[in-house]
């Protein structure tokens, strides 16, 4: 996965998969080129992904523990 793709995996337990956990995957891909280093383009895309894996979250009602959290963070090893 380069800085053009981004993936985010998170458990959601909901009513409207009856009370069942179902795993959701995420995915961000771009087909320009990145305009920016590839760290900071990298940034850019997993901050999308985690917006709107969140605000999927919200629509899908799901209950707590899905691992997003409220504010955007990068663990030092998704620099590299």
């Amino acid at each position: 996965m380069g800085p053009r793709t981004a993936s985010l995996y998170f458990d959601c337990s909901s009513a409207k998969f009856d009370g069942t956990t179902q795993l959701v995957r995420g995915e961000v891909r771009t087909a320009y080129e990145d305009t920016e280093p590839p760290a900071a383009a990298r940034k850019g895309h997993l901050r999308v992904l985690h917006d709107s894996s969140r605000a999927l979250s919200d629509l899908l009602g799901c209950e707590g523990g899905t691992g997003i959290t409220g504010a955007f963070a990068m663990p030092p090893e998704a620099w590299q």
